[in-house]
């Protein structure tokens, strides 16, 4: 909250590395840290300096790392998610909308750590989602359903609900770095990524081969019947 910069970049900076020293810290603090971290940067995304929205974003990346070393079987108690986890996870939604945001940025590196941000938080949460349905009684498809029988919100429920378009828009993006991150991160939601087929089929004609061999994998787990017939051939 310093007038000058230099304060806030350190302080945007020093983030990361309260998240990267995690691992030495007790399960209690690790949880108390990665929601303070998420918080404090998420609300940081508006700041006028790019390199300060920038460690922020990186700041987030790094939280999603420290949450899939943390999420474990021994989370899963009486059949539900420890309500400090909970808080955790309810932290990640609400910071959604700001990281959103951050995907249009003016400034393209910021834009790009945004994204590398989303799915490094899908990586914890396709982690979370693995555990869990391990760990269930009665088994379920929809990954949704998994996360809600535990008492487990979703890290990424806004998103999924509303803004997976935003994110199949960047499959049209010029530079391939977008194109790549954002099918990455419709791969891992599964079928849940199905409200964007279209968009998703429409990238196998990308000129990049690892674009088009990510499409393919994620066609692999969406309904067949879904698919056109443009995607088909």
């Amino acid at each position: 909250k310093k007038s000058a910069v230099g304060p806030r970049r350190l302080a945007a900076y020093a983030l990361s590395d309260i998240v990267r020293n995690i691992p030495f810290h007790s399960r209690a603090e690790a949880l108390t840290a990665i929601d303070l971290v998420v918080s404090t940067a998420s609300s940081t995304l508006i700041d006028d300096d790019e390199t300060v929205r920038g460690y922020c974003l990186l700041a987030i990346q790094e939280s999603g790392k420290a949450l899939a070393d943390q999420f474990t079987f021994t989370d899963v108690i009486d059949g539900k998610v420890p309500k400090e986890v909970q808080k955790v996870l309810r932290t990640y939604q609400a910071a959604n909308a700001p990281v959103m945001k951050a995907l249009h940025d003016p400034k393209i590196n910021v834009r790009l750590t945004a994204l590398q941000a989303l799915d490094q938080i899908n990586l914890a949460r396709a982690k979370m989602i693995r555990t869990l349905d391990d760990a269930a009684v009665m088994k379920e498809d929809d990954r949704g359903k998994i996360l809600k029988s535990f008492d487990a919100p979703d890290p990424l429920g806004p998103i999924i609900d509303k803004d997976l378009p935003a994110i199949a828009r960047l499959l049209t993006e010029d530079d391939v770095r977008f194109r790549r991150g954002a099918i990455d991160f419709l791969e891992l939601l599964d079928h849940q990524a199905e409200p964007v087929i279209g968009e998703i089929c429409g990238a196998l004609s990308d000129s990049d081969r690892f674009v088009r061999f990510s499409v393919l994998r994620t066609i692999k787990n969406l309904p067949g019947q879904k698919v056109n017939s443009d995607a088909v051939r």
